[in-house]
């Protein structure tokens, strides 16, 4: 399966897997994936558990999208690492940053994001 962009970002779905990166590889010109990006940070100790909080996204998960929205600081990664840990759904993490705002590194970070997650998704399984 081909996904394209623009006249120059194609991807096929193809992921070589090295310890502390992942690398596009196949056709077209992409920057290296941070793996840092998309695997959800470890739950420090001493984390302030909200189980208010934490409850209110159980209770959503029904909807089709939740918005968390707060200044930097105000605990939305911590919030979504503690409700990580209180579930068993499996979950794709991407960190945005600016560098994010360029179609090609997006597309990049989201599929590899998806296929950390779910490595059965792979060129063979998606065009099957």
């Amino acid at each position: 399966m081909v996904v394209s962009i623009g006249k120059h970002c194609y991807y096929d779905f193809d992921m070589a897997y090295s310890s502390s990166r992942l690398e596009i590889q196949g056709r077209g010109d992409f920057d290296r994936v941070v793996r840092t990006k998309i695997v959800p940070p470890k739950r420090r100790s001493g984390l302030l558990h909200r189980p208010r909080l934490v409850d209110f996204l159980h209770e959503h998960l029904n909807k089709k999208l939740i918005l968390i929205s707060a200044a930097p600081g105000y605990g939305k990664t911590s919030l979504l690492v503690d409700f990580l840990q209180d579930t068993e759904l499996p979950a794709c993490w991407y960190a945005l940053d600016a560098s994010d705002d360029d179609p090609c590194t997006f597309l990049e970070h989201l599929v590899a994001s998806v296929t950390e997650k779910f490595p059965q998704l792979n060129a063979g399984a998606l065009s099957s």
